[in-house]
């Protein structure tokens, strides 16, 4: 009987466990869809620098956006997608949205994203990447997949690791939106989110 009685509690562990990790998950996050506040036009050249210092460019997306695989060792693994396959299905304000908070067309988090960092990035600089990321080649999908381990869901569900809306501190001041007239306003910014 302590037997059973102990098989059942683990078992409703688990299950907890499975369930609460798989609602962080999937759960919708409110963020708002605002359009971007730009005194200029795009300028590519500037975006293409941007992408690469923020990372969609060498970094979590590939060498040029073509897709890429970031692992937190044995938390989780996860594909960062071809972003000529999915930069089309949003508008500027939802890209925005989903860079700047790392809530995805549908409400929910994106898995892995740097939220964190790229809540910081001010309209012009969002609007040069989007547009330099419109203008790339459309290349193949690369096969999506999110492997999170049984230690990542307790992570997730503890809190020890978050999903990337719950990572945002939207306390946080948006640099990129803020005077850069020094050296030291401009040198703070770009630490931001790199």
């Amino acid at each position: 009987v302590a037997l059973a009685v102990l098989a059942a509690g683990i078992g409703g562990c688990v299950l907890a466990v499975y369930s609460l990790s798989e609602w962080k998950l999937r759960r919708p996050h409110e963020a708002p869809l605002v359009p971007l506040q730009v005194a200029s036009g795009p300028d590519l050249s500037e975006g293409e620098r941007m992408a690469r210092i923020v990372g969609c460019w060498d970094g979590c997306h590939g060498r040029r956006g073509e897709g890429g695989h970031e692992e937190i060792k044995g938390i989780v693994r996860h594909t960062a997608p071809t972003l000529s396959q999915v930069v089309p299905l949003y508008s500027d304000a939802e890209l925005a949205r989903l860079i700047r908070y790392g809530v995805k067309r549908d409400g929910r988090s994106a898995a892995g994203m740097n939220s964190y960092s790229l809540w910081a990035l001010g309209d012009q600089d969002l609007a040069n990447i989007i547009a330099h990321l419109r203008r790339q080649p459309v290349l193949p999908p690369v096969e999506r997949a999110l492997q999170l381990t049984w230690r990542g869901r307790v992570a997730l569900v503890t809190g020890a690791w978050k999903a990337s809306a719950e990572q945002v501190d939207r306390s946080r001041p948006q640099w990129g939106n803020l005077p850069q007239t020094t050296p030291v306003e401009r040198g703070r910014y770009l630490a931001s989110v790199t």
